[in-house]
């Protein structure tokens, strides 16, 4: 199939293109919701999504193949005839402006276009497990996902919970868990222990189905700390692969509470409820699909729609809405429906609910600062030590919540003063 003439013609000599530092080519798109097929491309953290095209010319960038031989290769071996001067069109029109193509002779490479950081992005991330370290994890805890054992420990999770609530205690966990010097301190130790746990659960759920899990990491996300996976490898596999993995954590989370719950039920540990309490709370908001959470992915991976909140934009332009498939069309407008006007309630909640959270830390630090002068008196350097740890524990929701109010009420405003700016230019 010919392509159409270029725009131009670009000199050809003996420029050899070649990937951008940070780029990798994941591959096809499979059970994908666009009515054309998509092809992946990685760079650094972020996705590129574009047609078989551009990512055939990008495989043959090596930085040894001039253009001559880039378009005999793509003749060859693809379905369109292309000649040197659209290779070169192809490369200053698309490619290089997104930053894909490290440039050559004669040709500035073009940066990513810079953009701030969104609130529902993940930053400052840090790795924990590189691919090496995680890869005899995964391959040892990927036995969970074999149906003999998947089973039992799915009728032994629910058992679990079930008897947690049965047996009572909940609330006198929480107020010994609160009040208690040392005590907060143990739980998040805990909490963070299922998080990791958690984490293995993805990457594990990736190896079972035949992909490579390359690091797990930490970052801040909506300004609170948080774990991740990289589980990109999981877009060379089908959908039920992804879906597998998307569940993964949320599956080893809950098998982590229950080992919780068998602890309680032998030592009677007080603090030990209300643990495995917030660790159901977390399953809970990880299975929300509203932000960058399990449950997100999840939807995208059912769906064939890599990132919704990355495709809101041309949507909105009409643009990628025609490109998908009507079903997807149909899921992807549904979600926008019920999520910006959802992100927005939950964003007047949070502010309402604001002061109260406030107090009710105050309330909890209050107690703590009489305990913490008691330790001092005493020189009690452990005593001292928990308090001030329990103090700065205390201290973190109310803080990254009001950071949390005040970004996005200033990204709102400055949303706002761009379109007014627009619109007042145009006028």
């Amino acid at each position: 199939m010919p392509l159409a003439d270029p725009i131009h013609a670009p000199s050809m000599s003996d420029e050899r293109p070649a990937l951008a530092a940070g780029v990798q080519l994941v591959g096809e798109l499979k059970d994908s919701g666009f009515a054309e097929q998509q092809w992946l491309i990685q760079r650094d953290q972020r996705f590129v999504q574009v047609t078989e095209l551009l990512y055939r010319v990008l495989e043959q960038c090596d930085g040894e193949r001039t253009f001559d031989e880039i378009a005999d290769r793509l003749t060859e071996s693809t379905r369109w005839a292309v000649s040197p001067e659209q290779v070169g069109h192809i490369l200053d029109a698309k490619l290089i402006p997104l930053g894909l193509i490290a440039g050559a002779a004669g040709r500035a490479s073009l940066p990513p276009p810079p953009s701030s950081r969104s609130l529902l992005s993940m930053g400052w991330r840090v790795t924990i497990f590189g691919q090496r370290a995680l890869e005899p994890i995964a391959r040892a805890l990927q036995v969970f996902y074999a149906p003999f054992l998947l089973v039992p420990m799915l009728v032994a999770v629910v058992a679990a919970q079930v008897w947690l609530y049965e047996a009572g205690g909940l609330a006198a966990s929480a107020q010994h868990t609160l009040y208690t010097p040392g005590a907060l301190l143990l739980v998040v130790g805990l909490l963070i222990a299922g998080a990791v746990f958690h984490e293995f659960g993805h990457a594990a759920a990736l190896r079972y189905g035949g992909g490579t899990p390359r690091s797990i990491g930490a970052g801040l996300y909506i300004l609170y700390p948080a774990f991740f996976t990289d589980v990109t490898d999981g877009y060379r596999l089908g959908r039920w692969a992804r879906v597998r993995t998307d569940l993964g954590g949320v599956y080893f989370h809950l098998i982590f509470a229950s080992a919780l719950v068998a602890a309680y039920a032998v030592s009677r540990q007080p603090l030990l409820p209300f643990a495995v309490l917030l660790i159901q709370m977390e399953v809970v908001r990880q299975l929300l699909p509203f932000v960058r959470l399990d449950g997100y992915w999840l939807l995208a991976d059912l769906t064939g729609i890599p990132d919704f909140f990355s495709q809101t934009g041309p949507v909105m332009n009409r643009m990628t809405a025609a490109a998908l498939k009507p079903w997807a069309r149909t899921c992807f407008l549904a979600y926008l429906a019920v999520t910006i006007p959802l992100l927005v309630v939950l964003f007047v909640l949070i502010v309402l609910g604001l002061p109260h959270l406030l107090l009710m830390t105050w309330t909890a630090m209050q107690r703590q600062f009489a305990v913490f002068a008691w330790a001092v008196g005493s020189r009690d350097v452990l005593a001292v030590a928990a308090v001030a740890t329990q103090l700065a524990i205390l201290a973190v929701a109310p803080i990254a919540t009001t950071l949390l109010v005040f970004g996005a009420a200033r990204a709102g405003v400055a949303a706002v003063a761009r379109r007014f700016a627009r619109s007042y230019r145009r006028r």
